[in-house]
């Protein structure tokens, strides 16, 4: 169910990408940084998932949900 949702959500903005005149190189590597990035998270989160370190994992989302809104009302 996931994997059609991201590929629907992938062929909408096939247009956007094309509209906006990336070559195929930076978009590779902004993939290539986006799973790389994404991957290592994962691999911390359940690192600290494992240890039973949850009081580490609430500042992370502190930090990241003020990030998104700071993002979001300067924008």
């Amino acid at each position: 169910m996931y994997l059609v949702a991201s590929f629907g959500v992938a062929l909408l903005g096939v247009g956007e990408v094309r509209d906006a005149g990336f070559g195929a190189g930076p978009l590779v590597a902004m993939t290539v940084a986006s799973f790389v990035t994404g991957y290592l998270a994962l691999l911390w989160l359940f690192r600290l998932l494992r240890a039973g370190r949850f009081r580490w994992f609430a500042p992370y989302l502190w930090f990241v949900a003020a990030a998104t809104l700071i993002r979001a009302l300067a924008g």
